[in-house]
């Protein structure tokens, strides 16, 4: 099978392999991985909301100026990135307004969290996936009785 970088994937694509096991190399060892879930956030740009009620026609897409455009692409980039940096993402900044797309994965219990970092992986169905930014779930919401997790939870979120 090919090698594929993960940007050229859909979230589709990784919906149709919730629950399927991926393989990542670490070092000298082969971690199971399984895909728990498929998240993904679209950015819209637009001023104003446009809605109608039934029967009516949708109102036309509000005119905007460059500069409007621009400013409001800036502030969307800048909340994103806040709303990255808040939930303890380290992985490179938002540039542009995009969609992102945010797999969620369970490690094999028992084992040591990886390094946060760039990782390839590998499923049956889909191939090698290179240049997966790997970075730790935030377990906020975890059961506060529990002293360790049974096993590591990871994020991998990617832009196309």
């Amino acid at each position: 099978m090919p090698i594929q970088d993960i940007s050229k994937l859909s979230a589709e694509t990784f919906k149709s392999v919730i629950n399927h096991t991926f393989q990542v190399p670490a070092g000298d060892e082969i971690r199971l991985w399984t895909l728990r879930d498929v998240e993904t956030k679209t950015l819209m740009l637009a001023p104003v909301a446009r809605t109608c009620g039934e029967g009516e026609e949708l109102p036309p897409k509000a005119e905007m100026d460059k500069k409007t455009q621009t400013k409001l692409a800036k502030a969307a980039v800048a909340e994103i990135n806040a709303n990255l940096d808040a939930l303890g993402y380290t992985g490179p900044k938002v540039k542009s307004p995009i969609h992102t797309v945010t797999l969620g994965f369970e490690g094999e219990a028992g084992k040591d969290t990886l390094p946060e970092g760039e990782y390839s992986l590998f499923n049956e169905s889909l191939g090698t996936i290179e240049k997966a930014h790997v970075c730790h779930t935030v377990r906020a919401l975890d059961d506060p009785f529990r002293l360790k997790p049974t096993a590591p939870l990871y994020d991998v979120t990617y832009y196309i």
